[in-house]
This record gives structure tokens, sequence and C-alpha cells, in this order.
């Protein structure tokens, strides 16, 4: 599109694409990949959330920040936050709900140290081994997951270990002298335990337990009731998507772009629609006939002074296409050649040695005039249409 017309429905298209980002972004949606209880796909926390509350116990969602955790609170579950950071605020307020007595759940989102730089520094995370893969029974998977079994044994449980079905990942090992493995496969730990104050800590090598396509399988199902069992337990929410500051700094740098566009689309307008002076005339180009570049070919070649490597070239190809065309081998003495010649397109053989001959005393006499070259040059393409069969002896 070109013109102003163009130009003005481009600038419309632009406006209209700016206009749906910004829409799309004040729309909170939870990430498919991100373990938050408002996801039901298959790495959320959905149906945990809706077990537990529908089975009787106390759970909760925070939305906003965990700089204030309520003081009924007993068990904080996070559940590998990516989407936000956590703030000095929040890292203080964390601390001091488990040392109050507070118990945390922290599945850890990998890698470790590098989403939660703050969290994981705090608690001592680094990266473990790789977790066996050790397949469950067919009777104890119930959707179809692979991944790990780990044994999990709770230190507030008397009964038996628990086995777990998680991914096949790398485990997680704390630095801290007074941390202690509760879950583990043959080569690597899934889950410690721990106490600070008189809370407890939890940390776990992510959300796989607690996912919608792993909570039927193994135990998984069951060692979440335990640990809802010890109290209202919530859910952080918070870290599973951008703040409302941060949504609203993006829509008003949207509308900044926006404005500049409609500036600059204003000012070009303004450019394209205001004459320097009065319009020129249309220039009329002409270009040259056929004859013209025909007439300056012949005078370029009667310059050149060519003529008789033309007229070598067009004897030449005279008996490639007697070859060619009729069989007569370029070898033959030209004697040869015209008899044969005669014989098979009834051309006159002493009409081709005259040629011939009559071309070998201009070649041998120059400078060749104009006209005694187009009288050789026409005979010659005279004899090759009737070789090639388009014209008559």
């Amino acid at each position: 599109m070109t013109g102003p017309r163009g130009i003005w429905i481009s600038a419309g298209l632009l406006v209209a694409a700016l206009a749906v980002a910004i829409a799309a972004s004040e729309r909170a949606a939870p990430a498919s990949l991100s373990a938050s209880t408002h996801n039901p796909g298959p790495a959320g926390l959905r149906a945990l959330y809706l077990y537990l509350e529908t089975s009787g116990f106390g759970v909760a969602r925070e939305e906003n920040s965990l700089a204030q955790i309520p003081q009924n609170v007993k068990t904080l579950v996070i559940s590998a936050p990516r989407l936000r950071r956590f703030e000095d605020a929040e890292i203080g307020a964390v601390r001091a709900f488990i040392e109050r007595g507070g118990i945390l759940l922290y599945l850890a989102p990998r890698p470790f140290g590098a989403v939660q730089v703050e969290l994981d520094r705090w608690l001592h995370l680094r990266e473990g081994e790789w977790l066996h893969s050790e397949p469950f029974r067919v009777r104890d998977v119930s959707s179809g997951s692979s991944g790990a079994s780990v044994e999990l044994w709770l230190p507030f449980s008397s009964g038996a270990p628990r086995r777990l079905s998680v991914a096949g990942d790398r485990g997680v090992e704390l630095a801290s002298a007074d941390a202690l493995p509760i879950a583990w496969s043959s080569d690597a730990v899934y889950g410690w335990w721990r106490e600070i104050g008189a809370g407890e800590v939890f940390v776990f090598a992510g959300p796989d337990f607690a996912e919608n396509r792993r909570i039927e399988d193994g135990d998984n199902l069951e060692a979440w009731v335990a640990l809802a069992a010890r109290g209202p337990m919530l859910f952080d929410e918070s870290h599973h998507r951008i703040s409302r500051a941060a949504t609203g700094d993006a829509a008003r740098a949207l509308w900044i772009v926006a404005a500049q566009f409609l500036a600059c689309a204003l000012a070009f307008a303004y450019a394209r629609g205001t004459r320097l002076g009065p319009p020129r005339p249309e220039i009329i180009e002409r270009h040259r006939s056929s004859r013209e570049y025909l007439e300056s070919i012949g005078w370029l070649t009667r310059r050149s002074g060519v003529e008789p490597e033309l007229l070598g070239e067009a004897m030449a190809r005279l008996r490639i296409a007697m070859q060619d065309r009729l069989g007569i081998p370029v070898s033959l003495p030209e004697a040869e050649a015209a008899r044969a010649l005669e014989e098979r397109c009834q051309i006159r053989s002493a009409r081709m040695l005259e040629l011939c001959e009559r071309v070998r005393a201009l070649v041998a006499s120059p400078p060749i005039s104009a006209a005694h070259f187009a009288q050789a040059a026409r005979e010659f393409a005279q004899l090759e249409r009737i070789i090639s069969g388009s014209g008559r002896g």
C-alpha cells in the first residue's frame, strides 16, 4: 500500500495491535507449566487443593504478598515460584513465621539457586545427584506418569515409610549440619527436614509429588493428607503471577509507545501533505527503438574490424550444422562435403564451393566492405535454414 491512504491504514492496524497487546497484558492467567493451585494442567496443583478443601482441611491461598502471614496459619506451602522473586520483606516474614512455630513446605524451583536466589541461599540449597529411575508397579500408578520413586519418612509420623512418585530429575542438597534427609532414592536425596527456632522447614526438589499428573500415584496424596492434618495450610500464589505494579508499568510503557507512534505518524502526514513548491512537469522518457540498437551494433562491428573472424566463424558454424543435421563430418574436404550436401538437400555443390572460395578471398584481402560482408552472411544464413529444414534449395 502506498500513498496517504495506505499510510493511514497501516497506522490504524498498528494502533489496533497495540490495543490488543495492552488488553492481553492486563489479563492474569496462570501459565500452563506453573505449579499453581489455579492451574488445572498437568503441572498444576489444582487437584490437590480441591481435594484438601472438599475433605474438610483448612486450606487457603495468598494472592498478593507474603509480607504479612496470618497468625492462624500452621503450614505455608511455597510451590516452585517462578514469575516473581521474593522480596526482603517477604523473606523476613517467612523467617518470623517459622521461628514462632510455623511449618514451611518449600517445593524448590529448578534449577536451584537460579530462580529464587535469596530464598535458596537462606535455606542453603544446592543441586544434588540424579534420582534413580525406579518405576512403580502397575497397581501403584494410576496416571501413567513416568519418573522416579523415592521413600518418604515424616518425622512427626510413626507409620511405615511412604513411596512417592516424582520426576526423574536431580535431587537437592542442604548445606546445613542439622538437616535430615526424609525422602530419598538409592542415588540422591529428594527431600530434607530441619528445625529453625520453634518451627520446621521441609524442602523438596520440586513440586513433582503435588502435581495434578502425579497426585494419584504411589502415596503422594496420603503424604499431603498427613501434612495438611497438622493445621491450616496456606498456599502461596503471589509469586505465580506478575505483580499489579509490574503489569501497570508494562501498560504505561505500551501507552507511551503508542503515543510516540501517533506523534510520528502525524508529523509524517503533515510533511507529506505540505508542498514545498509548484508541481514539476512529468518527465517523459523516450526509449530507443530496435532499429537504433541494430544500427549501433552494426556500427560497433564495423569499427572493431572483426569481419574476417566473423566470416570464418560463419563457415565453421555451417560445417557443424551439416554434421549435426545431415551427418556430413567436419573432417571431409570441401569438395566431398559439397557433393554430399547436394545429394541430401539438392543444394548445388558449386554454390557451396563458390561461397567458400569467396569467403577465403575476402578473409585474405581485408578490409571487407559492408556490402560484401552482408552478402556472405546472408548466403550462410540461407544455407543453414535449408539444412535445418526451414528453407528451400
